[in-house]
């Protein structure tokens, strides 16, 4: 809604507004396609792909649109005014669609899968903003006939007064000092201010407090012992894995660690911790000889065993 709005600002005609918003939904469902034709789901962290697509989308037909229907007000022809807006805009728009395909692709490089997948899906919906860029949206405005999409003549409106008021900072050697001398101190305010950021992930938070889900699960939080968990994941570098002895014994140590924390404020986190260990001691105990007294095989072979 607020793109079709200021599309409307901007554009005043039916092309103008629906022609971008087009472009972007079908470069959403090629996107959407990919990514059934790739194998990837729809994750929380892909949901905020189609928003950062209309961004995009919506900014290359804006910035197309407006060349054209300059040299419309010029007094040419639909198809002639075209050539020219693509043959100004393509370039600009191609190396801002490599760019940002770039940073998405460095998404690559993340340890988690849905970040992974997001950064590949993401590349290739703007590769397909891009191409329609510059084939679908044309094609669409070739069909303008009558109008200048809004256009009006050269009004200093409140962006250009204040485009001219920042262009004045840089004016004179002695107010770019004091332009620069407020960046810096603004830059160090900002550094100083990361180290407040607390890292915050609950998506118990995202739900309204009154409905039954979220009654049901303090309900059951509290007394059932804790309905959230925590996967850790260890992967063994010695030859025999997970059937070392020391290995095991490092579990421990690392379970009673977290067992034993406690929030400063919220007391204990943690109410029970489970791992492989659990199961080799368990069957330890059952085939254990008398007498023997031992938690746990002391032996790769006894480990071997238990879990076998």
């Amino acid at each position: 809604l607020g793109m079709f709005l200021a599309l409307f600002i901007l554009f005043r005609q039916p092309m103008g507004i629906f022609a971008p918003l087009l472009l972007v939904g079908v470069a959403g469902a090629f996107m959407m396609g990919s990514m059934a034709a790739l194998g990837m789901p729809l994750t929380m962290v892909s949901n905020i792909l189609p928003a950062f697509l209309f961004c995009v989308g919506i900014c290359h037909a804006v910035h197309l649109i407006s060349v054209f229907r300059h040299h419309l007000a010029e007094g040419r022809p639909t198809d002639e005014a075209l050539v020219e807006a693509v043959a100004n805009t393509a370039t600009p728009i191609i190396y801002t669609s490599l760019t940002t395909i770039v940073g998405l692709l460095s998404f690559r490089f993340a340890t988690i899968d849905a970040i992974q997948e997001m950064g590949v899906t993401g590349a290739l919906g703007v590769f397909f903003a891009c191409v329609l860029s510059l084939t679908f949206l044309p094609a669409m405005l070739s069909f303008h006939r009558g109008g200048t999409l809004g256009h009006r003549a050269h009004v200093r409106d409140g962006i250009e007064r204040f485009l001219a008021f920042t262009l004045g900072l840089s004016r004179g050697q002695h107010r770019r000092r004091w332009a620069l001398v407020s960046l810096a101190l603004l830059g160090l305010l900002a550094a100083l201010g990361t180290h407040r950021a607390q890292v915050y992930h609950n998506p118990v938070d995202w739900i309204p407090e009154d409905t039954p889900f979220i009654a049901a699960f303090h309900k059951a939080d509290g007394p059932g012992g804790g309905v959230a968990n925590v996967q850790i994941l260890i992967e063994a570098e010695n030859p025999d894995g997970v059937y070392a002895p020391a290995l095991l014994d490092g579990v421990a140590r690392l379970s009673d660690h977290i067992t034993a924390y406690a929030d400063p404020n919220k007391g204990p986190l943690v109410r029970s911790v489970s791992s492989v260990l659990d199961l080799v001691e368990e069957t330890h105990r059952s085939l254990r000889p008398a007498g023997d007294r031992s938690t746990r095989p002391s032996t790769v072979a006894g480990v071997a065993q238990g879990l076998l």
